[in-house]
């Protein structure tokens, strides 16, 4: 009996404002599980548009998952798909939150976690009779979990990429985690996900996870068990990953963090301004770190990397946020500044109350999500001018990304960790925010939407819009 063949699409992202470099893509995770689900009876292949030249393939039914930065070339793909009568399915972030939005585009919308509902999606187009929208009851169980189909991603990958838990407790606004997985901290087990470390071609991988820590003393102990699980079964690969400004005060998690091939890990620092993290952003957990002032200190002890996440916009920041962020950024001695316009993603609370205010530029939907970019404002700020905005965000872009900032943090990157691989982690991360990134702040924006011309088709088809 002939197969079925399923192809799953990872669409490119818009041309604007995330990282384009081959060397920072990451593989499509969730394809990857969708592909391991599929039983043996249909032949899947993973495309990404990052690597591979769109072509319609002829197959039996299509799958496309998306963020809300890949959704209109997301929209594009199914369109194309469909002239042929190939039934697309359409999940992720995106189609999960804007559900009614995504059905207009696609035959099937999957909301939520796959793991659960893929079994009936298929079982339904078998029998002809495919629902239009499938979500789980309740979020998934992490036990057992079906390890992707790594064999099936772009051999191109330089960075591999695993999740070890789901949800957060901590619900900030601007976050559309909790919306998507939940405020319950869901873990996978410890042995499992270093079956799949194990399984990883690359030698430098990330976690995927908005928390790897946690937020109890027993998610503690997990991640301690979790490192000490790479030393006892000599994995000798290297990672970067998300964790909160808490981390850089536990001594022992540091070290075996380092001992386990930590390089590098994300904070969000946010904002250094006590009146922001205890406003809308509902993040004063970081208060307490920020006022003691050594957080980045104590993870240079241990030659651990920092990369520094900020944001500016906040209805609280006033015109010296800028040049406070620049302060801290040199105060602290960051390694890898982040710097990130505040932006109202669909599903989040802030997207909710920015919208009941009346202050959102997103007014023509979903064309309109192209400019969901955390490279500009989408929204109109509360106490800062819109062209003000935009001259000083140009600003503090061009000096903390400036020559000389990008190659004194990477020799100070030297100084500390005593290891030339830490000079050229540093200095490529910050080449790469100095040469994708800095543009999109220097770009030109309408006033007063502060949008700039609209991008080209991502994808290479005629009738593409």
């Amino acid at each position: 009996m002939k197969k079925k063949k399923l192809v799953l699409w990872y669409p490119k992202p818009f041309s604007h404002g995330l990282r384009s470099e081959e060397n920072e893509k990451l593989p499509p995770l969730g394809l990857g599980v969708i592909a391991a689900l599929t039983p043996a009876d249909w032949d899947v292949v993973i495309r990404d548009a990052n690597f591979d030249k769109f072509e319609v393939e002829d197959c039996d039914m299509v799958g496309i998952s998306a963020m809300t930065c890949q959704i209109l070339s997301a929209y594009e793909i199914a369109r194309e798909y469909r002239k042929r009568k190939i039934p697309v399915v359409l999940g992720g972030p995106h189609p999960t939150i804007c559900t009614e939005e995504s059905l207009d585009y696609a035959d099937v919308v999957v909301k939520g976690e796959a793991e659960s509902i893929w079994k009936d999606v298929l079982e339904d187009f078998k029998n002809g009779t495919l629902k239009r929208v499938y979500e789980a009851e309740h979020f998934h169980d992490l036990t057992n979990l079906p390890k992707p189909a790594i064999h099936l991603y772009n051999p191109k990958y330089k960075l591999g990429l695993i999740q070890t838990t789901r949800g957060c407790a901590m619900n900030c606004e601007f976050c559309s985690v909790t919306t998507i997985y939940g405020g319950t901290y869901r873990k996978r087990p410890v042995e499992e996900v270093l079956d799949e470390i194990e399984m990883l071609p690359q030698k430098l991988f990330m976690f995927a996870d908005d928390n790897l820590i946690g937020f109890s003393k027993e998610d503690h102990e997990r991640f301690i068990a979790l490192c000490q699980g790479i030393i006892d079964r000599k994995i000798k690969k290297y990672w970067i990953s998300q964790v909160p400004i808490q981390f850089s005060q536990h001594d022992n998690l540091m070290k075996i963090a380092k001992k386990a091939g930590a390089v590098g890990l994300l904070i969000g620092i946010e904002s250094t301004s006590k009146e922001v993290l205890e406003g809308n952003m509902s993040k004063k957990m970081n208060v307490k770190y920020i006022q003691q002032g050594d957080f980045v200190k104590r993870m240079h002890k241990n030659k651990i990397v920092v990369m520094g996440m900020f944001i500016v916009g906040n209805d609280e920041d006033r015109l010296d946020c800028f040049e406070r962020t620049l302060k801290d950024i040199r105060r602290f001695k960051i390694d890898i500044p982040g710097l990130n316009v505040l932006t109202p993603y669909p599903g989040t609370k802030l997207w909710k109350r920015l919208s009941e205010e009346g202050r959102l530029f997103l007014k023509d939907l979903p064309n309109d999500w192209q400019y969901i970019d955390t490279m500009m404002p989408t929204f109109q700020p509360r106490n800062i001018e819109i062209k003000e905005f935009q001259h000083r965000i140009k600003t503090l872009g061009k000096t903390v990304y400036s020559r000389r900032g990008v190659w004194f943090r990477a020799l100070r990157a030297v100084c500390y960790t005593r290891s030339i691989t830490s000079f050229f982690n540093v200095l490529y991360a910050n080449l790469g925010w100095r040469h994708d990134e800095l543009p999109k702040f220097l770009k030109a924006w309408k006033v007063p939407t502060g949008f700039p011309e609209k991008r080209e088709s991502q994808v290479d088809v005629p009738g593409a819009v």
